[in-house]
């Protein structure tokens, strides 16, 4: 990262620089603003404009406008008044708030309608990342097969 390896990194420093959306969103009580703005990265907290730009990218402005206090309205513990779909724009919202040099998407492929190649990412599928980078992990458990994969890769070497 930057062009240090990330073992000579501090956790702490290497942390700011992460904007992770968990393949199960985590969600906090409170408001809507203060779940999109949650977290530690080093910097000022995200100004409100910053919240709606997130909110905007990562395709939650339609439902928050929709609720009674928008941006003011208030999410129940682990989000139990909203959907999964819901959850996911947040999380995803809470990471592009904090700006950060790489994204970590964890298995989005079948979170609530979240069309992934449609959020507004900087530079994310116009080809221009040159300054952050974004890992995408999406296993489908149900098609991975170990031992056939280690099978493959031992027959090719084999055959090299």
């Amino acid at each position: 990262v930057d062009g240090v390896n990330v073992r000579d990194y501090k956790q702490k420093a290497l942390h700011r620089k992460l904007g992770y959306i968990p393949q199960k969103a985590v969600i906090f009580s409170g408001t809507v603003s203060s779940n999109i703005a949650y977290g530690d990265n080093g910097n000022e907290k995200p100004s409100k404009r910053a919240i709606r730009t997130a909110a905007k990218v990562a395709q939650a402005k339609s439902f928050i406008e929709k609720l009674d206090k928008q941006y003011d309205s208030h999410i129940a513990q682990a989000g139990t008044n909203i959907s999964g779909g819901q959850k996911q724009r947040l999380a995803i919202a809470r990471a592009v708030a904090r700006n950060p040099e790489i994204y970590i998407f964890d298995d989005m492929k079948s979170k609530g309608g979240v069309d992934i190649k449609a959020l507004e990412l900087p530079g994310l599928w116009n080809g221009s990342m040159s300054d952050w980078n974004t890992i995408f992990v999406e296993v489908p458990i149900e098609t991975f097969n170990p031992v056939k994969t280690v099978n493959d890769l031992l027959r090719k070497q084999h055959q090299a």
